[in-house]
């Protein structure tokens, strides 16, 4: 597996310029946003929404961040959509609205994607977990960008760019690893697993 190129841009509030200003630079660093997407393509966001907490408690990805991204993306003329499954109960519209990523979407006329309902995959050189259900709207895109939220977490110690995508897996399939795997290493592997199959083309960190 080859070296991933991480650009670290400094930004000190969630005003829509400055995240935006510092979105664009970080992406100007790995080359642009056309190294990531190109015109026509089906590229879902994966923001880290939880059940919903709103922007404030600073524990989901910012409204901010997942707009910056999805106008870039928009203007280099890729079809864009998005998704988080909630770790607990719930659909994923309800859980967007909470999080404060609905009126993004709506100015920028992106779809919701289905991260409630999945289908089986089989990931043939897996490391410890081979089989997983993944969300209808990751398996019907071209390609992913996930929009992780630095934070600390129980389990992991830290949650980040790899444990994000978590929640491409729908619902209550979730609570299941959690059962299966308490070991935070088993758990951690697993996670790793997951995103190797998913293969993110891009992740943009919100670590205000």
């Amino acid at each position: 597996m080859s070296k991933s190129r991480v650009a670290l841009v400094r930004c000190e509030s969630y005003d829509e310029d400055t995240v935006y200003t510092a979105v664009s630079r970080g992406l100007d660093f790995l080359g642009g946003i056309g190294r990531f997407a190109t015109p026509g393509e089906k590229i879902v966001l994966k923001p880290n929404v939880l059940i919903g907490a709103g922007p404030d408690r600073c524990i989901t990805t910012h409204p901010s961040v997942f707009k910056a991204i999805g106008r870039m993306l928009k203007a280099a003329g890729a079809v864009v959509s998005y998704g988080d499954s909630p770790g607990f109960m719930g659909k994923c519209g309800p859980a967007m609205q909470r999080a404060g990523l609905k009126q993004p979407d709506e100015e920028l006329g992106m779809r919701m994607a289905d991260f409630d309902e999945g289908k089986p995959v089989t990931h043939r050189t897996a490391l410890l977990n081979s089989r997983f259900v993944i969300a209808n709207g990751v398996l019907e895109a071209d390609g992913l960008v996930s929009l992780p939220k630095l934070k600390t977490h129980g389990l992991t110690r830290m949650t980040g760019a790899i444990k994000n995508q978590f929640g491409c897996i729908p619902g209550m399939l979730k609570a299941q690893f959690h059962v299966k795997m308490p070991d935070p290493y088993n758990f951690a592997t697993m996670l790793v697993d997951l995103t190797a199959f998913i293969r993110p083309r891009l992740y943009v960190m919100d670590a205000v």
